[in-house]
């Protein structure tokens, strides 16, 4: 019996290793998975994508996680589908950032993005979440492309304000999937849905 991960974000590790933040149907918990670029997709087949549920025949678990055997892409989440498992999900911030021992992973509902900004060449972003201001690096693989591919263009601070205004509207929900490391005390966004 195989084992079904629903892809939630993919963040670049270095030139050609991602991880992964799978949640783990088997084991009802979210998780990270360490591929190479072709283990995500080769020759035109793609094996994870965002909001997919791929089939792995075994994971070799350890701090990172890392698929066995098999793997074949089984179905996709509709837009409806996931929002209503981030719904479900989604836990308090100041709870998931004061358990120091036990999650490295928590999806939070996001009330309103205060900006998309710069900050030592790095993308971040402000936001609140349960009454709480939070402001953190966004690891998010599309986003950071995004970034890079744009960032000497001069519409893209006005792009970043569009988007901002996107996240605010009040027809559509917003969520981060956050990653603790624990050993330098930082948290960051590994995975940003507006759904």
């Amino acid at each position: 019996m195989g084992r079904d991960l629903l892809t939630l974000a993919i963040s670049q590790y270095n030139n050609h290793e991602y991880i992964l933040i799978c949640y783990d149907q088997l084991k009802i918990r979210l998780l990270s998975i360490e591929l190479h670029r072709n283990e995500i997709e080769s020759n035109g087949d793609i094996y994870f994508d965002l909001g997919s549920v791929t089939e792995v025949e075994d994971l070799r678990e350890v701090d990172i996680s890392y698929p066995v055997g098999e793997k074949k892409l089984k179905s996709r989440f509709t837009r409806e589908q996931l929002k209503k498992f981030f719904e479900r999900e989604k836990v308090n911030i100041e709870a998931f950032k004061l358990n120091k021992n036990i999650e490295k992973y928590a999806i939070i509902k996001i009330s309103l993005v205060e900006d998309f900004y710069i900050k030592d060449h790095k993308l971040r972003l402000k936001f609140w979440t349960s009454g709480v201001r939070n402001d953190y690096l966004v690891k998010d693989d599309r986003w950071v492309n995004y970034y890079q591919n744009n960032c000497t263009n001069s519409e893209f601070l006005k792009k970043l304000n569009n988007y901002k205004n996107l996240f605010n509207h009040k027809q559509r929900s917003a969520f981060a999937i956050l990653y603790k490391f624990q050993d330098y005390d930082a948290v960051w966004i590994a995975g940003l849905h507006l759904l």
